[in-house]
């Protein structure tokens, strides 16, 4: 019987599946890494939602071993917390005092559609498809609100990531509606059309851990653009001599030389 459910399942299916969880976790370090700036705090509910969805994922594992309801439940709850984790540190990135409950809402109706389709692979899928369907539609209504803010290519990498998975969800959804998933009761089961968009939806998940990160060093390059604009305003605009100095009280190198010039033509006058 073991041996009829290994064969079932498609060729590299789960450990692409162990890789992702690798990378997530790997993900997850950076970003919490990165995270040790006051400008970069929205890194920490990114770098916690990337070590969630690993954990979701791990369950899928250990569903498809053991068969236990209770893990299925748990990571369908994971991925819905992952995506609501994301909505958390796109709150904080921009600073916008969207609702809470708008990003967690999803997960107590996604515990009551899994209990109520314990049994129903097909309609679990529906359900579940069409919830994380809303939070990414959500997701890309917070980055597109805020467009003008950051524009570049982190916000280009998370808008393609975020359509791409309500695609792939989308074609979940309709497959499972159609039929096309009869007599499965795992993710991990052989099925066509369910390896490529299982597949392809992990790597738009890593896409959009990327585009996060690339979006947070994009902003940072601006603070610190901005910072010397202001910084070269302050000088070129005052009318009072202004130097720079170390933090001996000496003057800098550079400084220096320029007050030794003045100096030498002061003196020549």
């Amino acid at each position: 019987m073991m041996e009829s459910q290994r064969l079932s399942r498609p060729y590299g299916y789960p450990d692409t599946v162990s890789d992702h969880r690798i990378d997530q976790r790997l993900i997850g370090g950076g970003m919490a890494a990165m995270a040790d700036r006051p400008e970069n705090d929205a890194m920490w509910p990114w770098a916690l939602a990337a070590l969630v969805n690993a954990g979701g994922y791990l369950g899928f594992i250990w569903h498809a071993h053991s068969g236990h309801p209770v893990l299925l439940l748990i990571s369908n709850l994971l991925i819905g917390a992952w995506l609501a984790l994301v909505g958390e540190g796109f709150k904080r990135f921009y600073a916008h005092a969207w609702p809470r409950g708008l990003l967690w809402l999803p997960l107590p109706i996604m515990l009551v559609g899994v209990l109520l389709l314990l049994e129903n692979f097909q309609g679990r899928v529906v359900v579940v498809a069409l919830i994380l369907s809303c939070q990414v539609l959500l997701l890309l209504f917070m980055v597109w609100h805020h467009r003008q803010e950051t524009p570049g290519r982190g916000y280009l990498i998370i808008i393609i990531s975020l359509l791409a998975l309500l695609i792939l969800l989308s074609i979940r959804a309709l497959m499972a509606f159609l039929g096309a998933l009869e007599n499965m009761s795992s993710i991990f089961q052989s099925n066509a059309l369910q390896v490529l968009t299982f597949q392809a939806g992990l790597l738009a998940m890593i896409l959009l851990a990327l585009g996060v990160i690339v979006l947070t060093l994009e902003r940072t390059e601006q603070i610190l653009a901005a910072s010397e604009r202001r910084f070269r305003i302050l000088f070129e605009a005052s009318r009072q001599p202004l130097t720079l100095m170390d933090r001996d009280g000496s003057l800098r190198p550079s400084i220096q030389r320029r007050s030794d010039y003045f100096i030498c033509n002061n003196r020549n006058s």
